[in-house]
């Protein structure tokens, strides 16, 4: 179930036209969460774009426009960062609007499909309802 999410909003276009939205300070809070976990454990941060970015979504007034990245999806951009794993955890919390390029009904829910293949690759599936595609992400890689 989407629940939504308070502004200011993330728009985060993806190449298929469709929108996702996510909090500022749901996007915040998760980066937040993750350095302190990283500094923690290893007792360094290492990735200062993920300090960078959770400084920036702190303190987010107005919204911020990301444009998906698939050529460059790694934890050094802001889409980057997105792709890798902030989406995925926010569409599984429901923490997300969904705006479907041509479509004027906001889904209310996304179907999840996990998938895993023979050689250890996880892939993970957003749907609409009418089984329509609207976010994939490479969890891992296989062998």
């Amino acid at each position: 179930m989407l629940t939504g999410a308070p502004k200011p909003h993330v728009l985060f276009f993806l190449e298929s036209c469709d929108t996702l939205k996510f909090s500022s300070h749901d996007i915040y809070s998760m980066l937040d969460n993750n350095i302190k976990k990283q500094i923690k454990s290893q007792g360094y941060l290492t990735s200062q774009t993920w300090q960078d970015l959770a400084n920036i979504m702190k303190n987010q007034s107005r919204d911020t426009l990301v444009s998906q990245n698939l050529s460059s999806v790694d934890d050094k951009t802001i889409s980057g960062i997105l792709d890798i794993w902030v989406v995925r955890e926010l569409l599984l919390k429901g923490q997300a609007i969904v705006a479907l390029k041509g479509e004027t009904n906001i889904p209310k829910r996304l179907k999840y499909v996990f998938l895993r293949d023979n050689l250890g690759g996880q892939q993970g599936n957003f749907y609409t309802d009418d089984n329509k595609l609207i976010y994939s992400t490479v969890i891992a890689f296989g062998e």
